[in-house]
């Protein structure tokens, strides 16, 4: 099993899950996920959803 991927946020680690939204081949918006312990519900502090930004070219999904 793989770890999850921690981001430090002041003090804290959170965990992060990341989100890409596609349609078709296109990725149309990333998003991360941040929260702690094993219950996803974004009800800790500092918990919820982070902005990505993507830096680079196209993001168009290999035929």
């Amino acid at each position: 099993m793989v770890p999850p991927s921690l981001v430090v946020h002041g003090e804290e680690k959170l965990k992060c899950d990341w989100r890409l939204f596609a349609y078709q081949d296109r990725v149309l918006a990333v998003a991360a996920r941040l929260y702690k312990g094993q219950v996803t519900n974004l009800r800790s502090e500092g918990s919820g959803f982070a902005k990505v930004k993507v830096a680079g070219g196209s993001y168009a999904c290999p035929s």
